[in-house]
């Protein structure tokens, strides 16, 4: 297995989640909350204009143990 190629796939993966929630928020806000909270990403940064790479997730970052939302 290519270990740079499966990192980078779930890099994606993770800051594709990060756009959608923050697209959900406004219909869904206590489990996008959850969900953002899950990905390290500070109460800040959850608005439509954090919708860009300058806010995109760090790479390395330790996320918590995964949470049933």
């Amino acid at each position: 297995t290519d270990i740079e190629e499966m990192n980078r796939v779930l890099y994606v993966i993770l800051e594709n989640i990060r756009y959608i929630s923050i697209l959900l928020m406004p219909f869904m806000p206590n489990s996008m909350n959850l969900m953002l909270d899950q990905l390290c990403i500070p109460n800040e940064y959850r608005e439509f204009k954090h919708l860009n790479k300058l806010f995109a997730l760090k790479p390395n970052t330790l996320l918590p143990e995964p949470k049933v939302i």
